[in-house]
């Protein structure tokens, strides 16, 4: 076919591209009558829905899952997004939300306020009045609206959102290890975790107001040692110290050593 047929041929296709195409998804085959949206805990369907703006019979032809994905995966609960047209006229939508693992505080204009963060340290959405806040709560890192951190703020030129999620990778890691909820440290039992970036975390429990010097590194370690010395602390033999006597425990005490102080040895 000599050149001037083919470009001729190809300019007749796209001329009838657009009329087609508006006849074809005007047609009530491809009307949109089903959606399915799974995945759903803290949002609701109807809830994105109409956030994506997606119509009962409105076409099929037209939709663009791109733009939807990109409108549901802005909604701060939302960490991933699936969507999948099964023709001729049924949409389904699957999403995965942020899990809560623990509470941080970030400042937002100006002033500190919680947010919640998962387990791979994105911080993902609010704390609103009346929402659920029996988290642990990560403090030390009090993160800013440009994601940097008060410890991290003098490191200009840095990735401030990299050097936060390096200072969480323990504090995460650890709780990780929380979760499996040992009768001796459940998770539930933990209340504060404060991250330094010399000294490590420190622990606190809900019962109890005496500081646990965790230190840095070896989390798996001292986390074993320390489900033993709270094993033994929490059994009240009428003899010996009890966890109500504890001033402070450090677990980087020396190599191999945990010292559990006594309130009145100073």
């Amino acid at each position: 076919m000599p050149l001037c047929l083919l470009a001729l041929a190809v300019s007749l296709v796209f001329v009838a591209y657009g009329p087609l195409m508006t006849m074809v998804s005007g047609l009530n085959l491809f009307k949109i009558r089903e959606v399915t949206i799974t995945g759903c805990r803290i949002t609701t369907p109807a809830m994105l829905r109409e956030l994506a703006g997606i119509r009962y019979q409105s076409s099929m032809m037209m939709l663009k899952p791109g733009h939807v994905k990109a409108i549901l995966k802005a909604h701060p609960w939302i960490a991933e997004v699936e969507i999948k047209r099964q023709w001729p006229n049924a949409l389904v939508i699957s999403v995965k939300e942020h899990v809560i693992e623990a509470l941080i505080l970030q400042e937002v204009a100006g002033s500190k306020k919680f947010f919640y963060l998962d387990n791979s340290g994105v911080v993902f959405a609010p704390v609103e009045p009346g929402e659920d806040m029996d988290f642990p709560v990560i403090t030390g890192l009090e993160v800013n609206a440009n994601g940097g951190t008060a410890d991290a703020g003098d490191m200009q030129g840095v990735n401030r959102a990299v050097v936060l999620q390096e200072m969480l990778r323990e504090p995460l890691a650890f709780l990780k290890l929380v979760r499996q909820n040992n009768p001796n440290l459940p998770i539930q039992n933990l209340s504060e975790i404060h991250v330094d970036r010399e000294a490590g975390m420190t622990l606190y429990l809900v019962d109890y107001p005496f500081p646990i010097y965790f230190g840095k590194g070896e989390i798996r370690t001292k986390y074993s040692r320390l489900k033993r010395v709270l094993e033994v602390l929490y059994k009240d033999t009428g003899q010996g110290m009890t966890i109500a006597d504890v001033a402070y425990i450090r677990m980087d005490y020396l190599e191999n050593k945990v010292l559990v102080a006594h309130s009145g040895s100073g």
